[in-house]
């Protein structure tokens, strides 16, 4: 269901100016409140470090003696089921708290265990396109990250999946926007939250009281009845959103998360928290509208984690790409090497780094001794080089597009680049645009 922005804004504007609407508030309906709201609008490696409460001592899971157990209830975690109980009152904190450092650009963010799920504690705020700052200021981005369109959170262009565009994601989690290792959480995983905090149901019903536990003590504008709890950690801020022609709204008394589950061309799902009600609600919303983003962590069994090798005989991935690869050898068409077994010092070592930057180091082979740099980006089967600095080989700002292949030996992992572009010696025809780079995964 399409939300009916203009009215939440009037309703606003009513509960703030009660004289102008008549009444005093309290019995008017409020669309971002418990009587209607459920009707309108029902993902870079990062490292992170978990079980640190609020006081910087190691966390417990749970509830202490002071702090009362406020669920039995239970979220999912790997197709386990973990309870997730009451960790924060008024005058006591044991939460089990973290943070990640996303590598991309060094942000470093709260995160908070909440049963079997480990959550940022604090909106994205990641710089990319189609991203803004509320009211296009930076100091709202700060407070309260950024908000992004569906295409943007989940990772694509507005031409694969924005408004009017049905996309494929395929299964499993969708990292999106968010740093490596988290990712963009599933309609089902922010209903697996909801039922987890609630602490009175089993499976998701908008008639619950998730809100006032996941909203924060501060920021939200007051209603009558209502008192936010903050009661896990989650500390939601009502950031607004951004419409769909580019205004803004709702700062105060809003707030809305992207999911990963897609509703047809136009519609994507997410999670959303009104100040006027004590539930958290799901429902569809339009694309091309800029809401927040809370990554959820990949859920892992340290004792389990795939290998590189692993991860790589699924195919082309980021995860698989993210790293350091040595130059082997370069093949002509029918596989005849025409040059085997580079040594280091010759060949050259490629990084693709998760912030989408390429860096290509040559030393002493052939003509073109300078590195290459530039960015990277995997679009559906093929792989997309563009150049950002002027060497003596590959033009400046040239976009070299192949369609690379990995094959798996054992552990060992080889990427195949099906036409020379970082080690062309054109001045003695050597190398043609046919011939194929070989590279050896080394870390």
């Amino acid at each position: 269901m399409k939300k009916l922005f203009p009215e939440l804004s009037f309703a606003v504007l009513c509960a703030t100016l009660l004289a102008a609407c008549g009444g005093d508030g309290g019995s008017s309906a409020d669309s971002l409140d418990e009587s209607s709201s459920s009707s309108e609008m029902d993902g870079a490696e990062s490292s992170d470090s978990e079980g640190l409460n609020s006081n910087g001592s190691e966390g417990v899971e749970g509830s202490s003696a002071s702090v009362p157990s406020g669920s039995s209830d239970t979220n999912l975690s790997g197709g386990s089921l973990i309870v997730a109980n009451q960790c924060k009152i008024e005058t006591e904190d044991n939460c089990e708290y973290g943070s990640l450092t996303d590598s991309r650009d060094g942000q470093t963010y709260r995160t908070v265990k909440i049963g079997g799920q480990v959550w940022m504690a604090e909106n994205l705020n990641f710089v990319m396109d189609n991203s803004w700052c509320y009211n296009d200021e930076s100091d709202n981005c700060d407070t309260y990250g950024r908000l992004y369109n569906w295409a943007a959170a989940v990772g694509r262009d507005d031409a694969e999946c924005g408004y009017g565009y049905e996309c494929e994601l395929g299964t499993g989690d969708i990292r999106g926007v968010c740093p490596k290792g988290w990712h963009l959480p599933s309609q089902s995983e922010w209903e697996a939250l909801i039922v987890a905090v609630d602490g009175s149901i089993t499976e998701y019903t908008s008639s619950n009281t998730a809100g006032t536990k996941l909203k924060s003590t501060t920021g939200w504008d007051a209603h009558r009845g209502i008192t936010n709890e903050d009661a896990f950690g989650f500390s939601a801020l009502p950031a607004g959103y951004r419409g769909n022609y580019g205004g803004y709204s709702l700062k105060g008394y809003y707030a809305d998360f992207w999911s990963s589950t897609e509703d047809g061309s136009d519609y994507a799902y997410g999670m959303y928290l009104g100040y006027g009600g004590v539930y958290a609600g799901l429902d569809d919303v339009d694309k091309d509208g800029g809401y927040s983003v809370r990554c959820l962590k990949d859920y892992s069994d340290s004792g389990n984690s795939k290998t590189i090798a692993e991860i790589c005989a699924d195919g082309l991935s980021e995860d698989c790409l993210v790293g350091t690869w040595t130059l082997k050898s370069i093949s002509q068409i029918g596989n005849k090497e025409i040059i085997t077994d580079f040594s280091t010092s010759q060949g050259g070592i490629m990084e693709f780094r998760e912030d989408g930057i390429y860096h290509y180091t040559r030393s002493s082979y052939g003509d073109c001794p300078d590195p290459d740099e530039g960015h990277w980006i995997i679009e559906d089967k093929t792989l997309t080089f563009k150049e950002d600095r002027k060497g003596d080989c590959i033009e400046f700002g040239k976009k070299y597009t192949v369609t690379p292949s990995i094959i798996v030996a054992g552990e060992t992992v080889f990427l195949y680049l099906n036409k020379v572009i970082f080690l062309q010696n054109e001045s003695d025809g050597m190398f043609g645009g046919n011939d194929t780079e070989v590279f050896v995964r080394t870390e």
